[in-house]
This record gives structure tokens, C-alpha cells and sequence, in this order.
């Protein structure tokens, strides 16, 4: 607001005429806007970067504490079924957990977006969800609606949003060798009949080699 006035009184001379009338002048306001503005940019700053911090860390610390838990449970019963030859539950586990990731994104989303409502950054908690989505997930959707003094959180916003989503896709992967390991085992004998008719030789990379292995257990039972 001060940045605001300043200019608007360096751009516009006949205000300054009538201000020297009324007992001030231009040069002494702009004085002190110039005063005024490094103080309250800086108060703003901390302000800012102190509610970005406390959200980025509790973002990642859901994001970390979630992530972990939902692929160990994934790995374990994962684990157990392929000894059991339950290959079903491995595939409906493997969606159950990328559909719990997606979810914790979502309430990521909504953490982010009760903080804004809270200090008063986006005006109704509508909007609040859009801006924190636009942000979190960087596709940007929608325009800087963040009130005057909150402009650098979206940064934070963003960055907590591309490190979770990379831990995320992360997990994900290493969760897919237990369910490729699932798929083999399951078709083991139609992928056989398949690599029999068309020739197909195995090599020594690890997929083949779990392939190898779900084959060997087919011919077993």
C-alpha cells in the first residue's frame, strides 16, 4: 500500500501541488515511504517464509510417515500372498496402496488449504482449496489470489508439492517388482506356451530372471 502511494504521487505532479497547500510535501511523503517499505517487506518476508516452513515441513512429515507405512504394508502382504499364490490380492493391493498415495496428496491439499483460510490468505475456503491444488500440484491453474504480504507462499506451496509427489512416484516403483513378480507367477504357463510358439530366448537381465523364476515354480505345480 505505501509502494502504492509512493508512485502514485511521484507519477501524478498536481498532487503534489495540493500537498504542499495542505502542510507536506511530496518529496517529504516519498521520504517516508522509502523509510517505511524495507521495515514492512521484511516484516512480511519472515511472516511468510515462517508459515511456508512450518507448512512444508508438516507436509513432508505426512508425505514421509505415510508413504513409508503404506509400502511396507504393501511389501509384507505382498510378500505373504506370492508364498500363497494369492496373485489377486497382490493386484489389489498394489491399487489399494497408489490409491492411499493419492490420497494423502489430496490431504496435503486440504492441510494447505485450512492454513490459508486460517491467516487469512485466500478469501473463502473454495477458492483456498483451488489456490493450494494450483500450487501444490504446479499445473497452475489458477491466478496469484493470494492477499498483499502472502505472495512468496506459493513458492512453498509448490515446492512441498513437487517433493511429495516425488516420493510418491518413487514408492511406486518400488512397489511394481513385487507386482510384475505377481503377474509372471499368475501367467506363468500361458507366457511359456507364448515364448515356446515364437522362440523366445531368456537373457540374464533381472526382469528375465524373474520371469525365469515364475516359470520354474509353474513347471513345479
Amino acid at each position: 500500500m505505501a509502494l502504492a502511494f509512493g508512485r502514485d504521487l511521484l507519477s501524478n505532479p498536481k498532487r503534489g501541488k495540493a500537498s504542499r497547500s495542505g502542510g507536506f510535501s511530496t518529496s517529504s511523503v516519498c521520504e517516508e515511504t522509502l523509510v517505511m517499505l524495507p521495515e514492512e517487506s521484511l516484516v512480511e518476508i519472515l511472516r511468510t517464509t515462517s508459515l511456508g516452513l512450518v507448512g512444508l515441513i508438516a507436509i513432508l512429515g505426512l508425505n514421509a510417515f505415510s508413504i513409508r507405512r503404506i509400502s511396507l504394508r504393501f511389501e509384507l502382504a505382498s510378500r505373504r500372498n506370492l508364498i500363497n499364490h494369492k496373485y489377486n490380492r497382490v493386484f489389489a493391493n498394489f491399487f489399494i496402496s497408489v490409491v492411499l498415495l493419492a490420497l494423502v496428496q489430496l490431504g496435503a491439499i486440504v492441510i494447505w488449504a485450512i492454513l490459508l483460510q486460517l491467516f487469512d490468505v485466500v478469501g473463502s475456503p473454495t477458492r483456498a482449496l483451488l489456490f493450494a491444488g494450483s500450487c501444490y500440484t504446479t499445473i497452475g491453474i489458477l491466478s496469484d489470489i493470494a492477499s498483499e504480504g502472502w505472495k512468496l507462499l506459493a513458492v512453498f506451496i509448490a515446492i512441498s508439492g513437487i517433493f511429495s509427489f516425488a516420493l510418491s512416484t518413487a514408492t511406486v516403483l518400488n512397489m511394481t517388482p513385487l507386482y510384475r513378480r505377481a503377474w509372471f507367477a499368475k501367467h506363468a504357463k500361458r507366457i511359456a506356451m507364448v515364448m515356446a510358439a515364437s522362440k523366445i530366448t531368456l537373457t540374464e537381465s533381472d526382469d528375465d530372471k524373474q520371469l525365469q523364476i515364475a516359470l520354474r515354480h509353474a513347471a513345479e505345480r
